[in-house]
């Protein structure tokens, strides 16, 4: 749903969300892992957006560590390449 979560509220706002312990905070939606038995520990959600346009977003869960600011970095610019070439075919 509209701003719903983690996801919702990074493809609404069009704004990096970093979340290194996610029982640490009340945005995250937990009834995708009720539902499923994954357990989310950790998430870095990006948006996929150009020119004002969110496309989508892309979402890695549970690093090994926590994530870092390099972590944010490359996912931006991957989602930054993707988010242009989607545009280039709308």
């Amino acid at each position: 749903a509209y701003g719903q979560g983690l996801t919702g509220m990074c493809f609404d706002k069009g704004m990096t969300v970093i979340v290194n312990d996610v029982r640490e905070d009340s945005r995250h939606f937990s009834r995708f892992d009720a539902e499923t038995g994954f357990e989310t520990r950790a998430v870095l959600t990006v948006p996929v957006l150009d020119q004002g346009m969110t496309f989508g977003v892309i979402q890695l869960l549970n690093p090994t560590g926590t994530f870092t600011a390099k972590d944010v970095e490359a996912v931006e610019m991957i989602a930054q390449s993707l988010a242009g070439a989607l545009a280039a075919h709308q």
